[in-house]
């Protein structure tokens, strides 16, 4: 919601009292209005509710505009008091001396003119500002009255001469979707039933009816209380959403962190399957024959065969010492280590890796010189050697 500046407001207040003088003019001092909450009824017949603060209404520049205002009989067509009009509107002034009397301000005045002194003569005794203010949106309390908005740079324009039974009425329909004038006890509202009882228009869940002021504002009060709460529910429900979609957003993380994990168990399940431990066995010994008949037992012993490009360097060294391997790739270091294994004519066939693929089975299950399956890993491993390297020996010779 955003401040509306320069709203027109009219408010009544009872003139007080005057007196004649002896050139028949009228002069004498009035409450002109006052401090606290005002209900207004906008063009559409619903109801704000606005405080006029003392600190806005006892301002020193807002009092200052109510000293020499041009007072009107009823107000203008046009709203305002202007230059162009003020001659032909003008029927009286309001004086220079304002008085604060909280929570009412006073102000002298002086009506001078026949129209005037007709129109009180007849009965037309109360006083309407006519001003424009700020309205600030904002909802509170103020001396038990709760408000939707505050009226802040409270500036008068003129005072207005009006009488109940008609003037309220005539200022409401002249004003325009930005103006409101005020509903309360001091002003009926424009709409008279038959028995001539002032009525106000009411919304009660969407639809208007009619009723008497005072059964009107109560259930104003009412509607600003039923306000409040739908408000402090929704907030209520507001949280507990957020918790449900944070809750909701935490199962979610916790089921993907779940897919995760079972996603890792499964892809280590399959590389630990017979398959693919087999297919690494048979890789391992090929690599290890291969091996054993470029390079002699000690240039074995010192290789590590879980890395398969040292060894690949290795044998393709040994073959061709000249070689130049730093800075090359693996894909350069395989195919070259493939050349010479065909050159040498020592590549295994198909019968050959499964020999030595079932020969390393046979000394992992029957174990080394008696012990159990396992127990003595290295002596194995020499024993695997020593088997390979004899059966290419005598393949030599």
């Amino acid at each position: 919601m955003t401040i509306q500046h320069n709203v027109l407001r009219i408010d009544v207040r009872s003139s007080g009292y005057v007196e004649f003088n002896d050139d028949g003019t009228i002069k004498g001092e009035a409450i002109v209005t006052r401090t606290g909450v005002f209900l207004y009824q906008n063009p559409d017949g619903t109801i704000r509710r606005e405080l006029r603060h003392p600190n806005h209404v006892f301002a020193k520049d807002s009092v200052e505009t109510l000293k020499m205002l041009p007072m009107t009989n009823k107000h203008p067509d046009a709203r305002l008091v202007t230059t162009e009009n003020a001659k032909a509107l003008t029927i009286g002034f309001t004086g220079e001396n304002v008085t604060i009397d909280s929570p009412n301000l006073l102000t002298t005045l002086k009506v001078t003119t026949d129209e005037g002194l007709k129109a009180i003569k007849s009965g037309r005794k109360e006083l309407s500002l006519g001003y424009t203010a700020d309205l600030q949106p904002q909802s509170g309390v103020y001396e038990g009255e709760s408000y939707e908005y505050i009226q802040t740079n409270i500036r008068y324009n003129h005072l207005a001469v009006v009488d109940k039974a008609r003037a309220g009425a005539e200022a409401r329909l002249n004003l325009d979707a930005a103006d409101a004038v005020e509903v309360g006890n001091d002003l009926p509202p424009a709409k008279l039933d038959k028995g001539d009882t002032f009525m106000l228009t009411v919304n009660i869940d969407g639809i208007a009816y009619e009723a008497k002021p005072e059964v009107a504002n109560y259930i104003t009060k009412l509607n600003s209380k039923l306000d409040s709460e739908r408000q402090d529910h929704a907030a209520k429900l507001s949280e507990l959403q957020a918790k449900l979609d944070k809750a909701d957003e935490d199962k979610k993380k916790m089921e993907a962190e779940r897919d995760a994990e079972k996603e890792k168990a499964d892809k280590y399940k399959k590389d630990a399957s017979e398959e693919a431990l087999q297919a690494r066995i048979d890789a391992r010994f090929e690599l290890q024959t291969i091996a054993a008949k470029v390079l002699d037992k000690e240039e074995v012993s010192k290789l590590d065969f879980s890395d398969v490009q040292a060894v690949q360097k290795a044998v393709i060294m040994k073959a061709s010492p000249t070689a130049k391997l730093d800075g090359k790739d693996a894909v350069y270091i395989a195919a070259r280590f493939d050349g010479i294994v065909e050159d040498l004519g020592t590549k295994t066939d198909e019968d050959e890796r499964k020999d030595a693929a079932a020969r390393n089975r046979q000394v992992l299950n029957d174990g080394s010189k008696g012990k159990p399956p396992g127990s003595d890993p290295d002596a194995a491993r020499n024993d695997a050697w020593e088997s390979i390297q004899n059966r290419w020996q005598a393949k030599k010779d």
